[in-house]
């Protein structure tokens, strides 16, 4: 619960100023920023003045897994590590130990316990000389990790900042990531609806044992694989016979893909047309397609000008899917 006060304003609506009267216990809300939202339905009923509140983003707090999970250091460290912390505590913008006492107007970042917290001038210095309370400093600190590994994570799924991690989102990230090794084994059992892990004592449980890790491990796997030649024989030849990349395991991953114009469910993969990489009796290479709706692809098919007049043109399009692909891991140089 978060201290709150339900104010009653007087617009003057002329100078576009509003007046409210305060509480004479108030001052202390009026020494840092403060957010003025409506007031929510609850409180109809309330008179004014200082009231208990949860707030209107409060957030669903996060699993037990999901907390250990991103409280790992090698997470930690593919986030940005003391580093990307040290940014992000520097944006808080006040001092994370203000109390009604004092608090001086300039802000720095103190680091201490593994970490850093948000600090005035003051109290970075009460800190310096030990006079501080060491479980509430702590906490603070393992706050700002969680809520910057947090953030990260939630920054790099797209998700809304309000958004409360599951372990369905950690999963995709240590997928994207390539770090599945560091989930845990009883939260991806849970995820695969896996039977919990049998007692591998016994002679009857040979050959019945499930592992997870390794299951995840697949659905990770790039759905194409690319091999660099540094050296291809071709390339010796005069007039070397043009090779072509067909593979239906793309096209089928292409095909469960949003369509590039619309984001609904894709109908098709579309091979590129008009581009000049056509073959006689055949299409064109697999690599050169996107997801598009039947609707689009129709639109596309009736009049290939007026829809990249529209939508961009087919290699703008192919562009950024095709990157994404690279980005999410659908698409992963082959290593040894």
């Amino acid at each position: 619960m978060t201290d709150c006060l339900l104010l009653t304003p007087y617009v003057q609506n002329e100078v576009g100023i509003a007046f409210v009267r305060m509480p004479k216990d108030s001052v202390h809300f009026f020494k840092n920023r403060i957010l003025i939202i409506p007031a929510p339905a609850e409180m109809d009923a309330q008179k004014s003045g200082s009231v208990k509140w949860q707030g209107a983003m409060s957030q669903t707090a996060m699993s037990a897994e999901v907390v250990k999970f991103i409280r790992d250091h090698k997470v930690r460290l593919r986030v940005g590590g003391i580093g990307g912390l040290q940014y992000y505590v520097s944006q808080i913008k006040q001092c994370q130990l203000r109390d009604s006492d004092y608090c001086h107007q300039q802000l720095t970042v103190t680091e201490i316990y593994d970490g850093m917290i948000r600090t005035c001038w003051w109290h970075d210095t009460e800190i310096r000389a030990g006079r501080f309370n060491v479980a509430e400093v702590k906490a603070l600190v393992a706050a700002n990790w969680d809520n910057f590994v947090a953030g990260k994570i939630k920054q790099r799924l797209a998700k809304a900042a309000t958004h409360t991690l599951t372990f369905a989102d950690i999963t995709l990230w240590a997928i994207l990531e390539r770090v599945t090794a560091l989930l845990p084994e009883a939260g991806l059992r849970h995820l695969l609806h896996l039977p919990p892990q049998v007692d591998l004592g016994k002679e009857s449980t040979i050959g019945f044992e499930t592992y997870p890790h390794d299951d995840i491990q697949k659905l990770a796997k790039p759905i194409v694989e690319l091999v660099a030649d540094g050296d291809p024989p071709a390339q010796y030849m005069l007039k070397p016979k043009p090779l072509y990349f067909r593979s239906e395991k793309w096209l089928r991953w292409v095909k469960s893909q949003p369509c590039v114009c619309c984001g609904q469910q894709a109908d098709d993969p579309h091979h590129l047309i008009g581009q000049g990489s056509g073959i006689m009796g055949g299409k064109a290479d697999d690599l050169d397609v996107i997801p598009l709706c039947r609707q689009h692809h129709d639109e596309l098919h009736r009049d290939p000008q007026a829809f990249e007049v529209r939508y961009g043109s087919q290699k703008e399009l192919w562009h950024d899917f095709f990157i994404h692909s690279i980005k999410i891991g659908a698409v992963a140089e082959w290593k040894k």
